[in-house]
């Protein structure tokens, strides 16, 4: 009997969990129109590297450094720790 394929769904953390999607979600809204390229220039990141970021809400310390300096937001909101 063949196994029935079930869709995957993305669950929603509770409250107060980290969300990896929140934070790239917060990352696109800040970055606004700019390119990846532009992105990067301000930031002293590579563009794919950025693109990862943005897609998928994992950036690195360092980069979440540069980005909350150069973009006057807080790390705290950044990653969902606190409102804007």
């Amino acid at each position: 009997m063949a196994k029935k394929k079930t869709k995957k769904t993305a669950r929603r953390p509770a409250r107060n969990e980290f969300n990896q999607y929140d934070v790239a979600r917060r990352l696109r809204e800040v970055a606004g129109d700019r390119t990846l390229r532009e992105l990067g220039k301000e930031t002293g990141a590579n563009h794919e590297t950025i693109r990862r970021y943005l897609d998928e809400g994992k950036p690195g310390v360092e980069f979440v450094h540069s980005f909350c300096k150069r973009f006057s937001v807080s790390a705290d909101w950044l990653l969902g720790l606190k409102k804007r």
